[in-house]
């Protein structure tokens, strides 16, 4: 896999052309398509006050556009709202309960819907508010979705030719934000330099009815950082800041719904102290590393959220090369696991909290010396449409051969 120019790679996503499309409309119809009795407000970012997967607030008229749906019409239908900035960051995919006529505006209570009830739409009960691909902006930066243009094959996208979008602020390369403390224990004498940090990954996503939701995500990265710790150390030793990316909003046909799904990642070195004692020692960490791996959700309300996940298409994989040196006479009476980093790639699916996978390449120092693992994990945030607790599952823990 080449390395690209920056880490904008971070996301190759899944996205198949049937359903993705927007609706066509004339100036006739106020922007209303009425084919195959599905009803498109295009452009309809501008009627939109707020929208959430509990509530959606929508302005009847603005300027002498009327937005096409009164009380009746909205009723019982399922509101697709793809993402308005500051206003519905994360889109919302969300069935009508009641409808308040308000004024100048509807005021509709709504409730999420799961993926199975998804994929069992009708055309004709969705209401799709789509969005000006030119007016998606978030807070933190551009969201944008994928395009045609950047389809490479049915089933995945890889926008090489977006190198650098939307992922910018992710700044891995310097390895200067993940340096900096936001938790210290007091007490402790650290520091974490960071010398080398390059990080390559891609990502897909993609649903069926038969294996659910995938989200997969794997990265090679290069790493050299030094660890220098000296006290008497217990619990969390030390927290760095969180980087965080940009957001990527993308669509994911789901039978007739075309999903949209907002996906950011995250990474945050952080070490802890397994058990308490002193420690003077420092550690050279070098890393070439390869992780990854990919999960597939299916939740049923019949079952836990351990048993929504399972592994996917991307089987979990390391391997890579380590190498871990340690100072003069060091001094090691406790034990510390420190993640250099932790990376999240986070999923919102309708509005909804969706799967996660992390990859973590780690070293552990003890009385035994210093040990370099690399995990990949994943799971569901608690809460994911309504059904019960969130749960982590550990795919995969690699070592390298020399410290086996």
């Amino acid at each position: 896999m080449a390395p690209p120019a920056s880490v904008g790679r971070l996301v190759g996503l899944l996205v198949a052309a049937a359903g993705a499309a927007t609706a066509c409309a004339s100036p006739a119809d106020e922007g209303v398509d009425h084919g195959a009795e599905a009803f498109t407000v295009d452009s309809g970012d501008k009627f939109v006050i707020s929208a959430s997967p509990e509530k959606v607030v929508l302005l009847k008229k603005v300027g002498a556009a009327e937005f096409p749906f009164d009380e009746a019409g909205l009723r019982d239908k399922v509101l697709l709202v793809h993402p308005v900035a500051q206003r519905a960051e994360t889109g919302v995919v969300a069935r009508a309960l009641a409808v308040e006529d308000d004024g100048d505006r509807w005021v509709v209570t709504t409730k999420p819907l799961t993926l199975a009830e998804m994929a069992a739409l009708r055309e004709d009960e969705i209401v799709r508010v789509y969005v000006d691909g030119r007016k998606l902006r978030s807070r933190s930066g551009d969201v944008r979705p994928l395009s045609v243009a950047d389809w490479l094959e049915p089933g995945r996208i890889e926008p090489k030719a977006l190198s650098g979008f939307a992922f910018d602020g992710f700044d891995l390369d310097s390895g200067l934000d993940l340096g900096m403390a936001m938790h210290m224990q007091a007490g402790v004498g650290f520091t974490h330099k960071i010398t080398k940090s390059r990080f390559t990954p891609e990502a897909l996503v993609e649903w069926s009815r038969e294996r659910g939701l995938e989200l997969g995500f794997r990265a090679e990265l290069e790493w050299h950082s030094t660890l220098t710790i000296s006290g008497r150390v217990q619990g969390e030793l030390y927290r760095s800041r969180t980087v965080e990316t940009p957001s990527v909003y993308v669509v994911v046909p789901v039978g007739f719904l075309p999903l949209p799904i907002v996906l950011h990642a995250n990474a945050t070195v952080f070490c802890n102290v397994a058990v308490s004692g002193p420690l003077d020692v420092s550690v050279d960490l070098t890393a070439t590393a390869k992780l990854g791996g990919s999960l597939r959700v299916q939740p049923r309300a019949s079952q836990t959220p351990a048993d929504w996940v399972s592994e996917g298409r991307w089987k979990p994989e390391a391997d890579g090369s380590v190498a871990i040196g340690m100072g003069v006479a060091p001094k090691i009476g406790a034990n510390v696991g420190c993640a250099l980093p932790r990376i999240e790639l986070r999923t919102t699916v309708g509005g909804v909290a969706g799967p996660y996978l992390a990859v973590t390449p780690s070293v552990s120092v003890g009385t035994d010396g210093a040990v370099f693992e690399g995990r990949v994990a994943g799971g569901v945030g608690a809460g994911m449409f309504g059904f019960g607790k969130g749960v982590e599952l550990n795919f995969y823990t690699w070592r390298p051969a020399s410290q086996r």
